[in-house]
């Protein structure tokens, strides 16, 4: 095993660290969604957002692992922070760097590494966001540049996450203060140790609906703050974020907090707080950040009261596509109680991928067996209380039947149901091709029926719609499975026999069909001489279906010529 050399700016590359203020802390979405998405990209068990310390590699975000810190000599972000570039392993077993590293020769078998370097907002490289499989693999040009832009992402959330240091540094310098502090949309409040506010900015005035003369000394404890929870309820004054930070030391993120203001309204805002210490670690006060999601929240909440009384499905899934609530429309489509939804991933019960703003029909095989087909929508719903998206399920069994419907009708004989001409047409293309393909022969029956006129004389013109409809179940019955009855018009039928192997078996297939016909014949009155005259052909090569059907039509002029109930072979077309 190989250690890794250190930076070539070792000290200054630490310092940034420790300016950053990151180590140790707790989990946070923002940065394990980004270690999430590293793993799904990449399509590997174990992704990390790495940062490397003086002695160790400590964990800001991990997927696929148990342990946040290992040390700094067996780690491959320790070799990766020196690259420019994407840092790649594609079998560490083969790498004299790592081949008898204990991640390698033991849990979790490390093969491959690819790891992309973040920053400290001064450009200083303290660790990676990286991602390991235990089986070689090789990074595309595609995943290398997703692992880059995963890793510029979390650079942004390093900086965004390093006010308070940021403040800090430049409380020595009125300018710089006026600078952050007055340009900042965001509302930003300081309270020293005993939880007095002491600093504050324009946008805090704003947002809280309080003038300098209100905010200057007030604590959380005061009871002019009237301040409730998401769900309404009060929120005491040891419950304000930068009181439970002041109390403990440790940062709170994404906190929802409704302030009533002086002119009536609520406000609610999305409050997150960090602690400030001094050189030596002691803290100093609490920074409070937080901004308006009133109209956010309204529209969540709009989004709740609609749920139960929309004409459609619609549920609410969390950032990992979960169902967080849907109404009983959506839970009646997929045939199960809301409460057994709770919880479940919605693309494994709709059996489809969901993509923002894409449309797609599924076929829904419900627990009883029955089935139904459902048109859904996902659409992004910005939910102050994290990241949240709703899909609309829409049942269009009916209308997939209809449509099916009008389509067979478009392509079938109404009286008979076979296939109409154009139906025919399609297959018969579609058989010619297969036979090219396949070297195999098409055989086509042009067949007219004898007598036909004098049975809607004799009978009338229900029994002759009657004989039409037996005629064609007749053809089903007669013909191979593969083969493709179709009524022409009138009493003209065609038969596709794909395939034959040569003549002779075309020529049987339609005998068979003319003696089913003569039976059919046999069960009329007496006094209804009833047959069919035939007319066969067989492929040849680049034949084509108007070709075919013309030299069939042939062949059957000349079998009615012949007096009827006869079978005439065409001639070749390419003779």
């Amino acid at each position: 095993m190989i250690p890794a050399r250190h930076h070539a700016h070792e000290a200054r590359r630490l310092a940034s660290l420790v300016r950053l203020g990151i180590l140790d802390t707790l989990p946070e979405e923002r940065f394990d969604r980004l270690a999430r998405l590293a793993s799904t990209i990449l399509g590997t068990p174990i992704s990390l957002i790495s940062l490397v310390d003086a002695e160790r590699q400590w964990f800001k975000a991990r997927v696929g692992i148990d342990g946040v810190e290992t040390a700094r000599e067996i780690a491959f972000c320790a070799h990766a922070i020196n690259q420019d570039d994407v840092f790649v392993v594609e079998d560490a077993s083969l790498d004299e760097r790592f081949a008898d590293n204990p991640f390698v020769t033991g849990d979790p078998h490390v093969r491959f590494y690819a790891g992309a370097v973040i920053h400290a907002p001064d450009g200083m490289p303290v660790g990676t966001v990286c991602a390991i499989d235990s089986q070689p693999r090789h990074l595309d040009a595609t995943q290398r540049a997703a692992l880059l832009d995963i890793a510029a992402l979390v650079d942004d959330e390093l900086a965004r996450g390093s006010v308070a240091q940021a403040l800090h540094d430049l409380e020595q310098s009125e300018r710089g203060r006026a600078m952050v502090f007055d340009s900042l949309s965001e509302g930003l409040v300081v309270q020293d140790v005993t939880g007095r506010i002491i600093d504050w900015n324009p946008a805090a005035e704003r947002l809280l609906g309080m003038s300098a003369g209100e905010l200057g000394g007030l604590t959380s404890l005061d009871p002019r703050w009237r301040a409730v929870s998401y769900d309404g309820s009060p929120m005491t004054g040891d419950q304000h974020p930068a009181t439970v930070t002041r109390l403990t030391g440790e940062p709170v993120v994404d906190e929802i907090m409704g302030v009533h203001r002086g002119d009536g309204t609520v406000a609610w805002l999305k409050v997150n707080s960090t602690p400030i210490h001094d050189g030596a670690g002691t803290l100093q006060g609490v920074l409070a950040t937080f901004g308006d999601v009133t109209e956010a929240l309204r529209a969540r909440r709009l989004v709740n009261a609609t749920l139960d009384t929309a004409p459609v499905g619609l549920a609410m899934l969390d950032d990992a596509y979960r169902i967080a609530r849907c109404n009983d429309r959506f839970a009646l489509q997929l045939g199960r109680p809301v409460d057994e939804l709770m919880g479940q991933d919605a693309r494994t019960l709709l059996g489809t991928d969901l993509t923002l703003g894409d449309e797609r029909e599924v076929r829904i095989i419900r627990p009883d067996g029955t089935e139904i087909w459902v048109c859904n929508q996902i659409a992004d719903l910005d939910d102050p209380a994290g990241r949240m998206a709703v899909v609309s399920s829409h049942d269009v069994t009916e209308q997939r039947r209809l449509t099916n419907e009008l389509a067979h009708r478009a392509a079938h004989d109404q009286l008979t149901d076979l296939p109409n001409r154009r139906a025919l047409e399609q297959r018969l293309g579609e058989a010619l091709a297969r036979g090219r393909r396949d070297h195999r022969l098409v055989g086509l029956c042009f067949m007219d029926l004898d007598g036909f006129k004098r049975v809607n004389d004799t009978l009338g013109h229900a029994a002759g719609d009657q004989l039409l409809v037996d005629v064609a179940d007749t053809l089903r019955a007669a013909l191979r499975g593969g083969d493709t009855p179709a009524r022409l018009g009138g009493d003209e039928f065609v038969a596709v026999l794909d395939p034959v192997n040569h003549l002779n078996d075309a020529l049987i297939a339609v005998r068979r069909v003319r003696e089913a016909i003569v039976a059919l014949a046999d069960r009329l009155p007496d006094g209804c001489e009833f047959g069919a005259s035939f007319g066969l052909v067989v492929s040849e090569p680049d034949d084509t279906p108007a070709g075919m059907l013309h030299r069939a039509d042939l062949a059957l002029y000349r079998a009615k010529a012949l007096g009827g109930s006869a079978i005439e072979v065409g001639v070749s077309a390419f003779a």
